[in-house]
């Protein structure tokens, strides 16, 4: 008696195209019905498909599997298990530095939330920087390969971030990359410029971005106005939580306008 593979499916729990994938990396071969060229499957090929089930329930990688089916001696299985519990130890802890960092996001993300169009008096982070601006025609990715060597763990630390002087006779936006000095490869990096650093207290809000720059900071600049707070004229940006509306890139961002 012979099954075919959606009758296998259907005992065994699992989808044909399990099945199938087990057929083309080689760990089953059932014979072929000559008449209509369909696979019939015996129950040797179905208790492979089980043995491959306990297997794969076991984090047992394909490849280990094949290495048993072509005659891994009893008493180096042992070796396969050691292995297969070191690769699970090591994605448990991948899988926790996710969580965690996803708790801090979370935590930021709350905070930012609460914080849009509120104020308060704080220090601004400090932060290493790309050297000089990104004028609008300059592409990011250039400037990133030309300014910045981020490794692959930094690069939840980099920001989009702008500066504004507003003592300039024609104050303008401008735009550069920042990298937050918790990031592991920051102080190595040779595209950057000193730590930006204000010693002054700052007047905080978190608003979002957008490409009228007063849009952005006239409220701040009223508020500091009612409240008697006297400011340098130099504002910051940061980027913060990015969101999209069509596709298009939109970004919280904090502001950070030293006080005299």
């Amino acid at each position: 008696m012979k099954l075919t593979v959606g009758e296998v499916a259907k005992v065994l729990g699992i989808s044909s195209e399990n099945i199938r994938y087990y057929i083309r990396e080689g760990l089953i071969s059932p014979e072929k019905n000559d008449d209509n060229n369909y696979r019939e499957y015996s129950s040797e090929d179905v208790l492979l498909i089980s043995d491959i089930m306990f297997y794969r329930d076991m984090g047992i990688s394909i490849h280990n599997i094949k290495r048993i089916f072509k005659g891994l001696p009893l008493e180096d299985i042992g070796s396969v298990i050691e292995e297969s519990k070191e690769e699970l130890r090591l994605r448990i802890q991948e899988e926790n530095r996710r969580m965690r960092q996803l708790c801090i996001w979370e935590k930021d993300y709350n905070r930012e939330i609460r914080e849009i169009n509120t104020y308060r008096i704080g220090e601004m982070p400090r932060h290493f920087r790309t050297r000089g601006y990104i004028n609008a025609d300059e592409h990011i990715l250039q400037h990133l390969k030309d300014g910045l060597t981020i490794g692959k763990d930094d690069w939840m630390y980099v920001c989009m971030s702008f500066y504004i002087n507003l003592n300039d006779e024609n104050p303008e936006l401008q735009k550069y990359i920042s990298l937050e000095e918790t990031g592991s490869t920051a102080e190595k990096n040779h595209g950057i410029e000193d730590i930006e650093c204000i010693d002054n207290m700052c007047l905080i809000t978190k608003v979002h971005i957008s490409d009228d720059m007063h849009e952005m900071i006239d409220p701040l600049l009223e508020y500091a106005r009612l409240h008697n707070f006297r400011l340098t004229g130099e504002i910051y940006g940061k980027e913060q939580t990015n969101y999209y509306i069509d596709y298009k890139r939109h970004w919280v961002c904090t502001l950070y306008a030293p006080i005299e």
